[in-house]
């Protein structure tokens, strides 16, 4: 679970418990086939970059182990029900 606070409401930043500052990406599907082929690359550039956690909303019903499989040592993933509209 993400604990964050703002640094104040002028500010965007958000910090976690220690006060280091954290990028989200809100919507990706980086579980998918289409990183296989370089997905640790992807992920040490991410995290270079300064990402610290990755929201993944599922596809379909079989996306979630695909998803429980995500591991990064400086990401933290979190997986998201849900269906996507062209599956319904």
């Amino acid at each position: 679970m993400l604990n964050l606070r703002l640094n104040s409401c002028r500010h965007s930043r958000i910090f976690d418990q220690n006060n280091l500052a954290v990028m989200i990406d809100t919507h990706c599907h980086i579980y998918t086939d289409a990183f296989d082929e370089d997905l640790p690359a992807v992920l040490d550039r991410a995290a270079d970059a300064g990402l610290t956690d990755i929201i993944m909303p599922s596809i379909d019903l079989n996306s979630r182990a695909a998803m429980q499989r995500m591991y990064h040592d400086r990401l933290r993933f979190h997986p998201v029900a849900g269906i996507h509209p062209c599956d319904v």
